[in-house]
């Protein structure tokens, strides 16, 4: 049977401070860089996803690092560089850019691609309803979640990004310390660490694993690289957070199955009585 998490055998006879010292001299680009703004965090207020998918806020919310939903967290892109663009600018172009005649149907009907900013909303739209109807709410959300995750982001955060193509590579080794110097422009502590497939190569830190089968991701990311899941489990956080994070997640999973079945019944009614919506711009590759 599968454990939850891998853990290594000399885990319990290491000093914490020690590794995590380690660890984030190795893997924080602020630190790797000698930035002269950055030292070794020694607390995050917060720990946050800039994708490129799912799996890094899933593994986040399962070590108990996850806080609440942001902006980032269920979207996909292969580009770092459009979740600059939406750090520069307060997510002001986002906005503007999600409506109707800006987002693009995918093979996947309640998938939707915002093709100006290479982003796919990947769980915020249903198959069955018109998308006019449901785009209200969704904006709500992200007003929502983009409020609190700039609020966040202004105390010592952490941010992790999991890149998936060579696009990405190039964009890092170009501008790795506009990179930097944008996530710490919102606080001086805030720090970016990097996860990537090992047959993409950047020239600054990064934790390499290996991608699933069929995917351009690993899911559970962690169980590849006994170093990364060290560096995950001595990120400096609040233990008092951690232990209210893990809690909520065990009941989200707890209520997993019951959940997955009743979203499954509702879909099937929905599209039995209404039928598949089908938006008049669409992006199929």
């Amino acid at each position: 049977m599968k454990k939850d998490v891998i853990t290594p055998p000399y885990w319990e006879s290491q000093c914490l401070d020690s590794l995590r010292d380690k660890w984030n001299k190795k893997f924080l680009l602020g630190v790797y860089l000698n930035d002269e703004t950055s030292a070794i965090c020694r607390e995050y207020a917060h720990v946050v996803s800039l994708g490129h998918a799912c799996a890094v806020a899933s593994e986040l919310e399962r070590f108990g690092l996850r806080d609440h939903s942001g902006p980032f967290d269920w979207q996909g892109t292969r580009l770092l560089q459009s979740r600059i663009e939406c750090l520069k600018d307060n997510f002001v172009t986002f906005m503007k850019q999600l409506r109707v005649d800006e987002l693009y149907q995918r093979q996947v009907p309640s998938c939707y691609y915002m093709k100006n900013m290479g982003i796919f909303l990947v769980h915020d739209f249903n198959e069955w309803e018109n998308i006019n109807d449901q785009l209200p709410n969704v904006r709500r959300k992200y007003e929502s979640r983009i409020k609190h995750f700039l609020k966040d982001i202004s105390e010592p955060t952490l941010f992790m990004y999991y890149l998936c193509a060579e696009d990405d590579v190039s964009y890092i080794n170009t501008n790795i310390h506009e990179i930097l110097a944008c996530v710490k422009s919102f606080n001086s502590n805030n720090d970016i660490v990097f996860i990537a497939d090992e047959k993409y190569k950047i020239k600054v830190p990064c934790f390499y694993v290996k991608n699933d089968a069929n995917s351009d991701i690993a899911d559970r990311f962690s169980d590849q690289n006994v170093e990364l899941y060290e560096f995950i489990k001595t990120i400096p956080y609040s233990e008092i957070k951690k232990k209210r994070n893990l809690e909520f997640y065990n009941a989200k999973q707890r209520k997993k199955t019951i959940n997955k079945i009743t979203k499954k019944v509702r879909r099937m009614w929905n599209l039995c009585v209404k039928g598949t919506y089908h938006h008049n711009l669409t992006f199929f590759d």
